[in-house]
């Protein structure tokens, strides 16, 4: 990819994480929404960088959004990675279902998940995160295989 242009969101919630997600999606000129899931953590001492909230709270649902901007060649690639999305409580993982009912609705094919976890992002720069969301393998979002993502954040 050549020269590509970078950005972060900022969410504050995950109330507003979920409804980013689906106001992108609804954007005519996404190219692709990435659903990538963490690594699970269970032990403070294996963490990536210092946030025990990873311990209590993965794997996380990230978000990678590619969106075709007319008259330049590379796509705006999105980082959405804070504050993600996960399935330890009924609470939280209502909004993961409710985002990929969402999703499988507005879906015209450009909705994939990573069959790899990753690592947070949330601490690297944009750049280094939009890489290490890239790096998994995808396969496209269907009704029919919606259960095997949800499986993959239960960790």
């Amino acid at each position: 990819m050549k020269n590509p242009l970078y950005i972060r969101t900022d969410a504050q919630s995950t109330s507003s994480f979920l409804d980013t997600t689906l106001a992108y999606a609804k954007l005519s000129n996404v190219s692709q929404i990435r659903l990538i899931v963490t690594k699970r953590y269970v032990e403070g001492n294996i963490l990536p960088v210092e946030d025990f909230s990873l311990v209590h709270n993965t794997p996380l649902m990230l978000v990678l959004i590619e969106i075709a901007l007319p008259g330049i060649a590379t796509p705006l690639q999105i980082v959405h990675d804070y504050p993600g999305l996960n399935v330890q409580r009924d609470s939280r993982e209502s909004e993961v279902r409710d985002l990929l009912t969402g999703l499988l609705k507005i879906d015209s094919g450009k909705v994939v998940y990573g069959t790899q976890p990753v690592e947070p992002t949330a601490h690297l720069d944009v750049e280094s995160a939009a890489k290490v969301l890239r790096s998994s393998d995808y396969v496209q979002l269907t009704s029919t295989n919606e259960h095997d993502l949800l499986r993959r954040m239960k960790g």
